[in-house]
């Protein structure tokens, strides 16, 4: 029988595991799945009707690379690309990189000089009325 205890020494070994796997030498998506460098790479996030949550993708990079990216949204969305950088102190901190006020699309590149957590975030300014998607399109050099 699974104890408290137990449940959570395998929480804490899977979040141990989960965090030192996302920086190895190669691109991790939020997941854990591989994002292959050079590769476009798409995904639509879903903003589920009566909300105004935001919703984000997100991957790490042990390496400086850039990011060409792209997205076509449903409804004009708040936007912002971020990162959390690998700190040496390991304190948690964000920084934005790109802020922009409600949008339908967008096509930028940014540079990513620190190691770390780089993540897109969608945010409706108000809650939906029905599902919407947004289309996101990206690539890591």
């Amino acid at each position: 029988m699974a104890t408290s205890s137990n449940l959570n020494l395998v929480a804490i070994a899977l979040c141990v595991a989960v965090f030192c796997s996302s920086y190895a030498s190669v691109v991790f998506a939020h997941g854990g799945e591989k994002v292959e460098a050079g590769k476009w790479h798409t995904k639509t996030l879903t903003l589920k009707k009566g909300d105004n949550w935001n919703q984000e993708e997100c991957f790490s990079i042990e390496e400086k690379a850039s990011v060409r990216y792209s997205f076509e949204a449903e409804i004009p969305v708040k936007f912002n690309f971020h990162s959390h950088p690998k700190r040496k102190d390991n304190q948690y901190s964000t920084n934005k990189m790109l802020d922009i006020e409600p949008a339908l699309k967008l096509e930028e590149e940014n540079q990513m000089d620190v190691p770390g957590l780089y993540c897109f975030d969608f945010h409706p300014p108000t809650p939906v009325s029905q599902d919407r998607v947004i289309n996101l399109r990206y690539r890591i050099n």
